[in-house]
């Protein structure tokens, strides 16, 4: 029996060069979930996504999956460790540019299966599965559009088998004809039973795609819950800026104590609460499945 929380991170930190990019994360993803994680750039959320696969390690706290510490070593090296896959933001650089097409899903059939799942329908496969066809085997890296190189590296993480799926804004660099087609490609990983963690910027994808969303700011979870209730009815002011597509004049500041997001907050300007100066505020329940880091609502009382 598969346990409900697929992955479990509990209080994790991480901080380069003496800077905190992670602060406290604690999460729950659960088998076929659907989550994205939004805020703008240099808010934590692709480092969160490199350590959730074990591509980063943190300063402390814990990734599990299935129970198993994936910064583990004995975890590196064990079979489990391709059931989560990365899909790269920069598909070229995720590609050796000296690899055909085809010797790229070779070898990524033969890491997974072993050298007799390696056939040429077998590659042909794959390849269908995200909208290329057979006259692309032979093809580099440098011979590919943008969007096709993202779909070979989709095609790569689909030969692995995965169980979980991290994408790093994986249609960033496209138009809006192939990022709607790359999209659609995504969904076939949730229609798989492939649990799939978007980080993106792009507020409409995520709505389309995930059932529940994080927002970051600042390295720390200031909202959670379902995309219904956070992207329609949301609670924190962070949130409701980038639904509005707001800034304030300083967008990157930051504050260095209590609520790190009170220098841009419109509700502190407008109650000035010595809570938000000087306390780091909880995540709290605002309902079952909707959650909150802020010291007040609207009327300047605390999230119930």
């Amino acid at each position: 029996m598969v346990p409900a929380n697929l992955i479990s991170v509990v209080d994790l930190h991480l901080s380069l060069g003496g800077m905190p990019i992670l602060r406290g994360i604690n999460l729950a993803i659960e088998q076929g979930d659907v989550l994205g994680i939004v805020g703008e750039s240099a808010m934590g959320k692709s480092t969160l996504g490199r350590c959730l696969v074990g591509l980063e390690r943190p300063s402390s706290g814990s990734v599990r999956f299935l129970g198993d510490d994936v910064h583990a070593k004995r975890f590196r090296t064990s079979p489990g460790r391709r059931a989560l896959q990365f899909l790269f933001q920069d598909p070229t650089s995720a590609l050796d540019p000296k690899a055909t097409v085809e010797r790229t899903l070779r070898e990524a059939l033969g890491a997974a299966e072993g050298q007799v799942a390696c056939s040429t329908a077998a590659i042909e496969a794959l390849l269908a599965d995200v909208g290329l066809d057979a006259k692309y085997v032979r093809r580099f890296p440098h011979q590919l559009s943008v969007g096709e190189r993202q779909r070979l590296c989709l095609a790569r993480v689909l030969a692995l088998r995965p169980r979980v799926v991290v994408a790093d804004e994986p249609t960033s660099a496209l138009d809006v004809i192939v990022k709607t087609e790359i999209a659609q490609q995504l969904r076939m990983l949730a229609d798989r039973e492939i649990t799939l963690v978007l980080i993106s910027h792009d507020l409409p994808m995520v709505r389309r795609l995930c059932s529940a969303v994080v927002v970051l700011f600042a390295g720390r979870v200031v909202e959670c819950g379902s995309v219904e209730e956070v992207l329609e009815s949301p609670a924190h002011p962070y949130t409701r800026a980038l639904l509005a597509v707001e800034s304030s004049a300083d967008s990157s500041a930051i504050s260095a104590s209590g609520c790190a997001f009170r220098p841009r907050c419109r509700r502190y300007a407008a109650h000035h609460d010595r809570r938000c100066e000087d306390e780091l505020p909880d995540l709290l329940e605002l309902s079952d499945d909707h959650r909150i880091a802020c010291h007040q609502d609207d009327s300047g009382a605390a999230p119930r």
